[in-house]
Parts: structure tokens; sequence; C-alpha cells
């Protein structure tokens, strides 16, 4: 009985780590301006990586650490990440050094 379950909790974890693959792109706001987080995201079973820029920037930041567990994601890159898979979005929550949080919704879009 127990590896069945297991096994069903797997097949669920890649079947999500399937639909997180590609380009997102979030948009935050904060302060009067406005920032574009774009992410490339490439996961392989519970394990993710890829990489994060933002539009005020001109370099991307590499994601390290990165796990998917259910709908759920979590990495490093540029801050601290964590996510939930809804559809065809992305509810992220990025904290920064001194525990500031800021949360944005990514949506799929082409990669530019």
């Amino acid at each position: 009985m127990m590896m069945l379950i297991c096994g069903s909790w797997s097949a669920w974890g890649a079947a999500d780590s399937r639909t997180l693959a590609g380009h997102w792109e979030a948009d935050m706001t904060e302060e009067g301006r406005t920032f574009t987080f774009a992410l490339e995201l490439k996961p392989s079973g519970d394990i993710l990586t890829g990489s994060v820029a933002i539009s005020t920037r001109d370099r991307s930041f590499p994601i390290t650490d990165g796990r998917i567990e259910g709908n759920s994601v979590s990495f490093i890159g540029f801050g601290k990440w964590t996510g939930t898979l809804r559809g065809d979005e992305l509810a992220l929550t990025r904290e920064l050094d001194g525990g500031k949080k800021q949360r944005m919704t990514a949506h799929r879009t082409p990669a530019k």
C-alpha cells in the first residue's frame, strides 16, 4: 500500500513539473514603479533550474536550490522565491535580505 501511495505522489509531482517548463513573466509594482521579472524554468522531476532576470538589470541570475513538490516550488535566484502553480498562473513570493516580501503572479509568455 505504501508503494502505491508514493508512486502516485511522484507521478503527480512530475506532471506539475512539465507544466512549469518555459518562459514566465511577473509584474511587481512597488513605490510607484513597476518591475518585470522574467523566469526561465527548467524542471526535471522534483528539481528546478533555470534563470531569473529583472527588467531594470541587464543580466540574469541562475536558479539554485530549486525544488518542486506537487504544485509548489522554491528556489534561490536574485532573492529567495516560493510559489504555487494554479492553472495557468504561478503565484510567487520573493523574499529579500532582511525579510521583506514581494508578491506577484507570473504568466507563461513567449521567450523574448
